[in-house]
């Protein structure tokens, strides 16, 4: 198959510029990067359908290569996302999303459905609290005792020292948590690393809180029960969010699917890139037949 080049374009809108991607050929499909406050680092998830879809791939407000001051809300990001919508010319689109951009993907298609042909939720949290609970116990284990005390030192040095060098270190353990294999977990943290980006910490802490009072409202489930567009929750069998919580939102929307990845944990497409080649492209070629 012949490589097809990626597009890059600086979207300039009212109080910001979004750094832009685009590859592959045919309907479009959007993918929401996680974070908070990372940058996009999907392209190699996007190379897996560039033969069936035109994916558009973006840095996050204040992200990354982007600009925008705040304030850092879930609203503000849905409507981002929109203000892209229309400067790409799209009118209806697969929407899909991981980790936190799952559920930025999410809310985006509960606010703007009628633009939205199919929604594919990745390693996304859930709406109900107590897997904020669950969550910390499996990464307390993972890490161990001693890499609890080490967490928090490297966050606390993050904190006071403010350098990139200290950024780094404590990010580097900290993803490593989400990787299955402790012999190279570090390793492959160390991959997700672009040079001279840096992690907004202040838009992981604003987003962070203000998303999570919007998700685990108790008005979530009837909205979710709402959203009758094709939908596939993929999750990875050993990711420290429980796949319970994916579960569950795969069971309140009316048209989901539940897809669980077995031996893998946050990022599917390294630890278990076959498996989750063929599941993308299922869900993808079945949302576009639904559009036939």
């Amino acid at each position: 198959m012949a490589t097809i080049r990626e597009t890059i374009e600086h979207v300039p809108v009212t109080d910001a510029v979004f750094w832009t991607a685009r590859t592959g050929r045919g309907p479009p499909l959007v993918w929401c990067h996680g974070g908070p406050g990372l940058w996009d680092y999907l392209g190699p998830v996007a190379a897996m359908t560039d033969d069936l879809v035109t994916s558009y791939r973006y840095d996050q407000r204040g992200c990354g290569r982007s600009t925008g001051g705040g304030p850092y809300t879930l609203a503000r990001y849905v409507s981002d996302l929109e203000t892209l919508r229309r400067y790409w010319g799209l009118d209806r689109f697969i929407i899909a999303g991981h980790s936190w951009g799952a559920e930025l993907a999410l809310h985006y298609a509960l606010e703007y459905r009628e633009r939205v042909a199919g929604l594919i939720h990745v390693s996304g949290s859930g709406i109900d609290p107590v897997y904020r609970a669950e969550y910390r116990a499996r990464r307390a284990r993972r890490l161990g005792a001693d890499g609890v005390r080490e967490r928090k030192a490297l966050e606390a040095a993050w904190i006071t020292e403010g350098t990139l060098e200290a950024e780094r270190r404590y990010c580097e353990l900290q993803w490593s948590t989400d990787f299955v294999d402790p012999a190279i977990a570090r390793e492959r943290a160390r991959a997700l690393f672009v040079d001279n980006l840096r992690v907004n910490l202040r838009i992981n802490r604003e987003l962070v809180a203000d998303a999570g009072a919007v998700t685990l409202h108790t008005s979530m489930p009837m909205k979710l029960r709402s959203l009758r567009v094709p939908a596939f929750v993929i999750h990875g069998s050993e990711d420290l969010r429980p796949d319970s919580a994916a579960a569950q939102i795969a069971d309140l929307l009316p048209r989901a699917q539940l897809r669980v990845i077995p031996g893998a944990a946050h990022y599917l497409w390294i630890e278990a890139p076959e498996i989750w080649r063929k599941t993308l492209r299922a869900c993808v070629q079945e949302i576009l037949r639904s559009r036939e």
